[in-house]
């Protein structure tokens, strides 16, 4: 619709509203601080971790796990010659011994000890002697006591025992 024509109209039109001001221009952020040299670094500088870490460590990746077996316990026979005998586990004793396990030839010159004349056996529970039948048989002596041993049956030994075995004695030392 004209709303006003000249020399037609009585009224002219309403002035147009004046323009709206140009914006202002946003305010400039102030430039940001220089950073710190390296060796003045804050203690509130947080260095952020993400959460996407691969689990790959090289140093855990390449590392070796070697297992230990714990050491052995070990007894010791002093013999009357002055000879010493350290065992870690079955051992037989006697002038030529035969058998399963380690081995210990004795010298014996009067032949008063058997080929196989008898075992120590040592574990973590402590040490055991067993006459392997042999013809002298074996005593031993424990604080002014004489325990003879029985073929065939393992007797405990105490440190400081006596082993007697034909003209042969040995003294024997607890497990290590």
């Amino acid at each position: 619709m004209i709303a006003y024509v000249p020399g037609i109209t009585q009224d002219p039109p309403a002035p147009a509203p004046a323009p709206a001001p140009a914006p202002a221009p946003a305010p400039t952020p102030a430039p940001a601080p220089a950073p710190a040299p390296a060796d003045e670094v804050s203690d509130d500088t947080i260095v952020p971790g993400g959460d996407a870490h691969d689990g790959y460590d090289p140093l855990l990746d390449d590392t070796i796990v070697v297992r230990r077996e714990p050491p052995r316990p070990t007894a010791t026979l002093v013999w009357d010659d002055g000879a010493v005998h350290t065992v870690d586990g079955f051992t037989l004793f006697g002038r030529n011994p035969a058998g399963e396990g380690e081995t210990v030839a004795v010298r014996d010159e009067s032949l008063s000890l058997s080929k196989t004349h008898f075992a120590l056996d040592v574990d973590g529970d402590g040490a055991w002697i067993t006459d392997r039948h042999s013809t002298n048989g074996v005593v031993i002596v424990r604080g002014g006591d004489r325990i003879d041993v029985v073929p065939g049956e393992r007797t405990p030994l105490v440190e400081g025992d006596v082993l007697e075995m034909g003209d042969r004695t040995a003294t024997y030392g607890a497990p290590a």
